[in-house]
């Protein structure tokens, strides 16, 4: 990035992390495809996550087969109430999503068979001036903001902390220095978007998405007057990050 020292965006293409996940981030990983990045298929039970992923064929082989038949059931007719369309399963558990009560012999063989990636989280809402202290200097966590979104990027602590290439960003909103490939200090404490053309709009996407693949996304920063950002993929947000 620019000036700074490489590895960050090496380091992100590695497989799964274990590490603890939102539903949203859990939701990324359904096996559905639709142009994301995560190609994984995590299965949640209770609350705990699980790499499927080694199954990925049989998953794919048996939603084919199921899908072929509802097409012949509800060719012609009105959709069946209550049929959630293109859900993928393992075991008969949803994947990409969570499931309660289940059986402590069935999370059992999970862990037994697959790889415990880590536990399903609330996301809180957090204002820029809550976030700041969790800069790997008035707090051991990092944590940073861009589109609305909140990571804890503490395992990033050789890339974030305190004297390292993008500790510019910890405890900030640096979704402008993102899209715009920049370690400048005007483009972490101007954090607007509305000039950014749609190179850099991608390019902070392409960002976010590999922080869904690497960190936590434990909330949601709020404006100023207590709204939430929307997380989309081409919000525009606005405001100012004073240097610490």
């Amino acid at each position: 990035m620019g000036n700074t020292p490489g590895g960050e965006e090496e380091s992100l293409s590695a497989g799964p992390v274990c590490r603890d996940m939102s539903a949203y981030q859990l939701s990324l990983h359904d096996g559905r495809g639709e142009g994301k990045k995560q190609k994984d298929y995590y299965v949640c039970l209770n609350g705990e996550i699980f790499d499927v992923t080694k199954d990925k064929e049989e998953i794919e082989k048996e939603f084919s087969s199921k899908a072929s038949v509802e097409a012949e059931v509800v060719e012609g007719s009105e959709e069946i109430e209550g049929v959630e369309k293109a859900v993928k399963f393992h075991r008969g558990h949803p994947i990409g999503k969570n499931e309660s009560e289940v059986t402590e012999e069935e999370v059992a063989y999970y862990k037994e068979n697959y790889k415990l990636l880590g536990n399903l989280i609330e996301t809180k809402e957090f204002t820029l001036d809550q976030i700041k202290p969790f800069n790997g200097v008035d707090n051991d966590k990092i944590y940073l903001s861009a589109r609305g979104l909140v990571f804890d990027v503490t395992l990033g602590v050789d890339f974030y902390g305190p004297d390292r290439g993008y500790h510019i960003f910890a405890g900030r909103n640096a979704q402008r220095a993102l899209a715009l490939v920049s370690l400048k200090i005007e483009d972490v404490e101007n954090t607007s978007l509305e000039d950014v053309d749609s190179t850099g709009q991608g390019t902070l996407d392409d960002w976010i998405d590999k922080y869904h693949s690497k960190y936590i996304h434990i909330g949601y920063l709020k404006e100023e007057n207590g709204k939430k950002e929307e997380d989309g993929i081409k919000t525009t947000t606005s405001g100012t990050a004073k240097e610490q």
